[in-house]
């Protein structure tokens, strides 16, 4: 969502609440239709996961990390659990480092992702990272 609608996705982190955009809808911004449009979506949703009073996302874009939700985790957010639902998704992964950000969805179908929360930390930490140093060959 930042890299494709970074106003938005600022807008969602100050409110603090659930955004939808719908690509049929005029009045949803042109960027955000865009990518839901590109990959045969109707619509889009993007929830600002709050851990200890900040969002979580924004905390693991700046300060690196990543979290695991699922919707019949009783210790989760009622909203994120209920939006999950609501979109037909069981679980969210999602990882962040030097403002950048991946999240998986996962739905009835899909196995559990918690246990996959530490590598997707290190695999977006290292996409995130600057470039090798000259002589240095790195896997990408």
């Amino acid at each position: 969502m930042i890299r494709h609608s970074p106003t938005a996705a600022v807008a969602l982190l100050r409110a603090g609440r659930p955004h939808l955009a719908f690509v049929d809808v005029p009045d949803t911004d042109p960027a955000e239709r865009r990518l839901p449009r590109e990959l045969g979506m109707e619509s889009s949703a993007a929830v600002p996961i709050v851990y200890e009073g900040s969002p979580a996302t924004l905390a693991i874009m700046r300060d690196g990390g990543a979290f695991h939700v699922d919707a019949e985790d009783r210790a989760a957010d009622v909203a994120q659990q209920g939006l999950l639902v609501r979109r037909g998704c069981t679980q969210l992964l999602a990882a962040g480092a030097s403002g950048q950000l991946a999240e998986l969805y996962g739905d009835g179908a899909t196995l559990p992702m918690g246990w996959a929360t530490a590598a997707l930390r290190l695999v977006v930490r290292e996409a995130a990272s600057p470039a090798a140093p000259s002589g240095v060959s790195a896997a990408r």
